[in-house]
């Protein structure tokens, strides 16, 4: 998933919204260092500040595992992995797709809230 295409997802949820499980601490995926990562986090926070956090990665520079410096933009993939880890080379697509999932479980539990206060 893009980094543009995470901020619109979360865009479509009430930036007042708590979900169960969030991301947070943006940083160089350890598997390709010009890509993004965020870290599962199991705290409570709103959707607005996940979304703070993924528009502020946009145009900044992060430091690579091996050095190295990089600009994130719009169209940086995104993954996620705890810092300093990804998933081995031949099944480079886990960590996309666990973002993936991360997210669509924060969109249904959006949605089943607001069939809840129905």
């Amino acid at each position: 998933m893009k980094l543009d295409h995470l901020i619109h997802r979360l865009k479509n949820i009430d930036p007042n919204f708590v979900p169960s499980v969030a991301i947070s601490d943006p940083h160089s995926y350890r598997g390709f260092y010009d890509e993004l990562a965020f870290q599962k986090y199991d705290n409570r926070v709103a959707i607005g500040y996940m979304i703070e956090m993924a528009t502020w990665c946009i145009q900044r520079t992060f430091e690579g595992w091996k050095g190295g410096q990089y600009i994130m933009t719009p169209e940086t993939e995104c993954h996620l992995a705890d810092i300093g880890t990804c998933s081995p080379e031949e099944d480079y697509e886990h960590d996309k797709n666990e973002l993936e999932k991360l997210v669509y479980q924060i969109e249904e539990e959006y949605l089943e809230s607001i069939r809840d206060k129905k």
